[in-house]
């Protein structure tokens, strides 16, 4: 009797889960669906040799499954990685044992949506730099990136006709090591729809007032990190990150003089350049540009399986902390006094969050989601 009882517990719970993730999306969220064809965004990204075959293709296998296609996934390679991509050519018979074992895998990057473009490294924050370099010029904003070595401009398509269209087209980046939830690209246009010039992220944080990087102790950090999934209602917050994602156009990165501070790595510290996510948002606040993290249906995967930051903090001989406290205070003269963190629980800035039905209905979402993905890393 025991058993049966623990049995039809199981199955009542089963059903249960089943009949939530059912019930209309309108009953348990708190949007409704706009009468409105969203702009299908570019999503641009960077990958290293070391997830070429693993993490990356996954990543992009999910961009490709968004109920709102992108219309169009550039990848910027670092040269040396796009030469070891080359040698396994999936458009021809694998020659090689490592070919063979990856050609399925890297297959999805020869889909015609996914553009693979090789660049000089410039760090992680390669996925965003070529991008806005190259649409700020299509829209007759010309522009160059500048390093300590060298200055370039660079197009994948030098002939296409200038048009201002380009710098209010939606760009979302994102990282190479998570699987994105199908209505990832969804979640950020609506929220780009309704709130406008503003940075839309699904994941980001406030800034200390001291200007140091991170919280100690695991409820501070629940309080520190805004995940989209949790909240019921837009955030603002002073960085946004890449690892859920954000959506940015290229016309909030030039100045009204036509400089594109963004672009010019020449000035940095080679700690603040490491870390993108600083780097990103705090050209954002230079040029006026709230950072805003919105509610989402579903919080993404991570699939991270290799960790290539950390071995360029060691060949620095840095660490996260130091690099992310040192461009913090790199841009100390722009962060909204509004924006700081507050400690402890009983904070007035804190973020509403979704409660009841609508937080089990998310959560199984994501729970369901990474299920999904361990099935599909388990069959590699």
């Amino acid at each position: 009797m025991i058993c049966q009882g623990r049995v039809g517990l199981g199955v009542f719970s089963t059903l249960a889960i089943v009949l939530v993730l059912l019930l209309p999306l309108d009953l348990l969220d708190w949007r409704t669906e706009a009468d409105v064809s969203y702009q299908q965004p570019v999503v641009s990204l960077t990958s290293t040799s070391t997830r070429l075959t693993l993490e990356l293709p996954i990543t992009v296998e999910s961009l490709l499954q968004q109920t709102l296609p992108p219309a169009e996934i550039r990848l910027y390679i670092p040269e040396a990685t796009a030469l070891l991509s080359n040698s396994c050519n999936v458009s021809k018979r694998p020659t090689t044992p490592f070919c063979a074992r990856e050609a399925k895998i890297l297959n999805v990057l020869s889909h015609p949506s996914v553009h693979v473009i090789p660049v000089a490294d410039l760090g992680p924050a390669t996925k965003f730099l070529y991008v806005i370099q190259e649409f700020l010029s299509r829209g007759g904003s010309p522009s160059r990136i500048f390093t300590t070595t060298h200055d370039f401009a660079h197009s994948s398509e030098p002939d296409v006709p200038v048009s201002a269209t380009y710098l209010h087209q939606p760009i979302v980046v994102c990282d190479d090591d998570h699987y994105y939830a199908p209505t990832f690209l969804q979640d950020l246009m609506r929220a780009h729809h309704q709130l406008g010039h503003a940075a839309i992220g699904l994941r980001g944080w406030r800034i200390r007032q001291d200007l140091q990087w991170g919280v100690q102790g695991a409820q501070e950090q629940r309080r520190h990190i805004i995940q989209g999934w949790t909240l019921a209602e837009p955030y603002r917050v002073g960085i946004v990150t890449a690892n859920e994602g954000y959506l940015i156009q290229p016309r909030f990165f030039a100045t009204s003089a036509g400089d594109v501070p963004i672009l010019n790595l020449t000035g940095a510290s080679s700690e603040a350049t490491l870390v993108d996510d600083i780097w990103m948002s705090g050209h954002l606040a230079a040029q006026g540009v709230p950072r805003i993290v919105v509610p989402a249906i579903s919080s993404n995967v991570d699939i991270s399986q290799s960790y290539t930051l950390e071995s360029q903090f060691q060949s620095k001989q840095t660490s996260r902390y130091i690099a992310n406290t040192v461009a913090l205070r790199l841009f100390s003269s722009v962060w909204e006094n509004s924006m700081w963190y507050q400690f402890g629980i009983d904070s007035s800035i804190s973020p509403r969050r979704v409660r009841g039905r609508v937080k089990v209905y998310r959560w199984l979402k994501g729970i369901a989601l990474s299920l999904k993905v361990q099935l599909r890393l388990s069959a590699l």
